[in-house]
């Protein structure tokens, strides 16, 4: 009787102790999620890599 009350115990105490990490990792990336849209810029626009063609050669300057 006193190993099952160990074996019940031990399982009850493990479970407890994956909703705690659970729970702990759900606030975590909550917190890590305010943290990346408090440091954007919502004013400035995002320019992508094709905003401006790399490949053109420098407008002529003329005679």
């Amino acid at each position: 009787m006193k190993t099952i009350k160990h074996i019940v115990l031990g399982l009850l105490a493990s479970l407890l102790f994956a909703a705690g990490f659970a729970r702990a990792a759900d606030r975590v990336d909550l917190m890590a999620s305010g943290i990346t849209t408090t440091q954007s810029h919502p004013g400035m626009p995002s320019i992508g890599p094709c905003a401006a063609p790399c490949d053109d050669p420098p407008p002529d300057e003329g005679p």
